[in-house]
């Protein structure tokens, strides 16, 4: 069985899961968007933001999902406590 790396985690950001993600997310306005075009992670790929589109708000990061890593699905802090928090 071959294991694959999960990317870090990013301090401020709360670590969920796929579904946790796209399901909320998912639903906004949102656009993804590299992080450095050019700094690229042999491992881990590009760390991509989901910024809403008319606030321009970071809601979450991906990174992650190469054929040698996991990909790692975070939110802040604050959407998390307003949206996925049970």
């Amino acid at each position: 069985m071959i294991t694959k790396a999960m990317p870090p985690e990013i301090e401020g950001m709360i670590t969920v899961g796929y579904e946790a993600f796209f399901g909320t997310v998912g639903k906004l306005n949102v656009h993804p968007r590299i992080v450095n075009e050019y700094s690229y992670d042999q491992t881990f790929g590009y760390l991509t933001e989901w910024i809403i589109q008319n606030t321009k708000e970071v809601v979450g990061i991906s990174n992650g999902g190469t054929t040698f890593s996991e990909t790692r699905y975070m939110v802040t802090k604050k959407f998390y406590d307003a949206n996925i928090k049970a």
